[in-house]
C-alpha cells in the first residue's frame, strides 16, 4: 500500500519520466559511440571524443549555476520578474559564449597541441566552435523545468540525446569526424526547439529593454 502510494506521487512520476527519457537517450548515444569507434578507428575516434568532451566541458565552466538559478526562481516567482531574469541570464550567456568561443578560435592551434597533441588537427576545433554554439541553447531546458513542464523537459532530453546519436552515426559514416562533431552538436539545437517554442508561448522574453 505504501509503495503504491509513493509511486502515485507526482514528484516520483515526474522524476521517473525524466530518468527514463535520459536513460533511453543515453543508450542511443552509447550505441552511436560503439558504432563510430569501429568506423573511425582508435585515433580518429579519440580525436572526435576529445573535441566533443572539450566543448561540453568548457561552456560548463562559464555557467556559474545559471541553469539551477533559473529553474529555482522561475518555479518560485510568477510575476514580471521572470522575464527580467531570463533576459538577464540570456544577455550574460551571450557575452560569455562570445568571449569563450572567440578565445578558442584565436588559440585553436595551441588548444589542438595541448588536447589533441597535434597542431595540424586544429581544423577540428572549428566544428567544435559550432558545437559550442549549439550547446548555448541548453539554457532553455532550465526554463522549461522551472515552469514544471516535466513532460516537455523529458521529451527534450530524449530528443537531444537521440538526435545527437542518430545524426552522428549517419553523418559520421558519410562524411567523417569533422562533420560528426557538428552533427552531435545539432542534436542540442533540435532537442531545444520545443523548449524555445514553450518559452515564447510563456512570453518570458516580453518586457522593456530586452537587450
Amino acid at each position: 500500500m505504501k509503495i503504491n502510494a509513493i509511486l502515485e506521487e507526482e514528484l516520483i512520476k515526474s522524476s521517473g519520466m525524466v530518468f527514463g527519457a535520459s536513460l533511453i537517450g543515453s543508450i542511443i548515444l552509447l550505441v552511436s559511440n560503439l558504432v563510430l569507434s569501429k568506423h573511425f578507428g582508435p585515433e580518429s575516434f579519440g580525436n572526435y571524443k576529445t573535441v566533443v568532451a572539450l566543448f561540453l566541458f568548457l561552456p560548463a565552466l562559464i555557467e556559474f549555476g545559471a541553469g539551477t538559478t533559473l529553474t529555482k526562481y522561475i518555479a518560485e516567482f510568477s510575476d514580471d520578474r521572470i522575464p527580467y531574469m531570463v533576459r538577464w541570464f540570456l544577455k550574460l550567456r551571450v557575452v560569455l559564449y562570445l568571449f569563450l568561443l572567440g578565445f578558442i578560435f584565436f588559440f585553436r592551434e595551441q588548444i589542438a597541441i595541448y588536447f589533441l597533441k597535434d597542431a595540424s588537427l586544429s581544423y577540428l576545433i572549428l566544428p567544435g566552435l559550432l558545437f559550442g554554439f549549439f550547446v548555448f541553447f541548453e539554457i532553455f531546458k532550465p526554463i522549461t523545468l522551472g515552469f514544471q513542464n516535466f513532460k516537455l523537459y523529458s521529451f527534450s532530453q530524449f530528443l537531444t540525446f537521440t538526435s545527437a546519436g542518430l545524426f552522428t552515426i549517419v553523418v559520421g559514416y558519410l562524411f567523417g569526424v569533422y562533420y560528426a562533431i557538428i552533427a552531435y552538436g545539432a542534436g542540442y539545437l533540435v532537442g531545444n526547439l520545443s523548449n524555445i517554442r514553450f518559452s515564447l508561448a510563456k512570453e518570458v522574453f516580453i518586457g522593456e529593454n530586452i537587450w
